[in-house]
């Protein structure tokens, strides 16, 4: 029997001897050929597939044309450790690996419809394996892998379309923000799949992007009515939210506060991809109703819809500033998307730059300075894009006076020397 130390390092051996190979045979010159040829046989072996799997991902990224004699072979590999105890040991190898591969088999016509034909549906299945005991940097890898399903087999994964779904709706209060953007690039491409979250209406590119595009904004009023009735937008219909983000509300008012402002920032987010990102389709974009949106988030604030008397006022209170911030993140994504089309709203959007300029001035009882400083300086950068791309026709001479007075009172002197000289 060995004794624990004498195992370790009998271990140890047999994995150094395995690295000086593979990196010797690389050191001396070996060609890609005999380089992929040494992965395939550690990809084989169970002892050995984990380290097999970081010279794959070093190999694709290495000699990116050089992989179809062994495409089939590796992706074959990789599906069979679509697995619980692999994905639990080495799961953000195995989809890091998948990522590359589906990107590069893009210029093999014959092993990308083999892949989506085959391997495409076994990757979906294994999703489920990913919502207990796995570590955000396999989620991470994970929805990279799925993004390049999604982009490039829209066909193929119409029948995995509902596990994708619902592997997402695992994430949607995540707090890690790489794996909200992964997340985010998910929702927006799950759209080319035929067949809408309902199952009902238009089934074009087109119209699903109008139906996540609405259902985003329907879902964030509705999660700002249910939370904020005192600031209640009665324009906002209960249909045009997405079933699959309605939140259940938590009995504590500290956990719930949380749990609205997490969803909250995380639905915003995805909106800010959904506007940005590349689509099959052209996008039709409703910048009223999201400006629409924005002033109705704004309108939450201490001074109309917090009660200091209640819990929940004290809670959501605090976090006031960090989604009004996230509201502020959307506009000058709007602006920088949109441009000049922007400019009928230009007195309404130059109110609501200078209306937050003043609520969160220094010395008004919105909160703690600290608080309010990442939401001013939001402010300051949608201010900064708007009189940039607009100049003349944003509106600036209307509120010239008070945005300068304003800024006079963000400047702070350190030094009590300065003084004029008589010239």
């Amino acid at each position: 029997m060995f004794r624990g130390g004498d195992m370790l390092n009998t271990f140890a051996q047999d994995y150094q001897s395995v690295y000086l190979n593979v990196l010797g045979q690389n050191y001396y010159g070996a060609s890609a050929a005999s380089q992929s040829q040494s992965i395939t046989v550690l990809l084989f072996k169970t002892k050995t597939r984990s380290i097999g799997l970081r010279f794959l991902i070093k190999y694709l990224n290495q000699f990116p044309s050089n992989f179809q004699d062994k495409a089939n072979v590796w992706l074959t590999v990789l599906i069979r450790t679509c697995n619980s105890k692999e994905i639990s040991l080495y799961g953000e190898l195995i989809f890091e690996a998948l990522e590359l591969l589906v990107i590069q088999i893009q210029v093999a016509p014959e092993i990308s419809k083999w892949f989506g034909s085959t391997c495409i549906g076994k990757i979906y299945e294994s999703l489920w394996l990913l919502e207990k005991h796995t570590t955000t940097c396999c989620k991470i890898s994970a929805l990279k892998a799925v993004k390049q399903c999604l982009k490039y087999y829209p066909g193929p994964s119409k029948s995995g379309k509902l596990l994708v779904l619902r592997y997402l709706q695992t994430l949607v209060d995540c707090c890690n923000p790489e794996v909200v953007h992964e997340s985010g690039n998910c929702w927006l491409l799950l759209q080319q799949i035929r067949g809408n979250f309902n199952n009902v209406g238009c089934n074009t590119d087109k119209c699903q992007w109008e139906d996540l595009q609405i259902g985003l904004l329907g879902s964030i009023n509705d999660l700002l009515n249910e939370v904020f009735p005192n600031n209640k937008d009665d324009k906002v219909a209960t249909k045009d939210r997405l079933e699959c983000f309605t939140l259940v509300l938590d009995e504590d008012p500290i956990k719930r506060s949380t749990q609205v402002c997490r969803r909250f920032c995380n639905l915003i987010d995805f909106l800010k991809i959904a506007l940005s990102q590349p689509y099959s389709s052209t996008k039709l974009i409703y910048p009223k109703k999201i400006i629409n949106l924005i002033q109705h988030g704004l309108g939450s604030s201490y001074a109309n819809c917090v009660n200091y008397e209640n819990m929940d006022g004290m809670c959501f209170g605090n976090l006031i500033p960090q989604m009004h911030t996230k509201l502020f993140e959307l506009l000058e994504v709007l602006i920088n998307i949109c441009h000049t089309h922007l400019r009928m709203h230009f007195r309404l959007i130059s109110s609501i730059l200078l209306d937050s300029l003043k609520k969160t001035k220094w010395s008004t009882p919105e909160g703690f300075p600290i608080q309010l400083i990442n939401l001013r300086i939001q402010i300051y950068k949608v201010t900064t894009s708007w009189l940039s791309t607009f100049a003349e026709g944003s509106g600036c001479d209307l509120i010239a006076e008070y945005f300068v007075n304003d800024l006079l009172e963000d400047i702070i002197i350190r030094r009590t020397d300065i003084y004029l000289l008589k010239m």
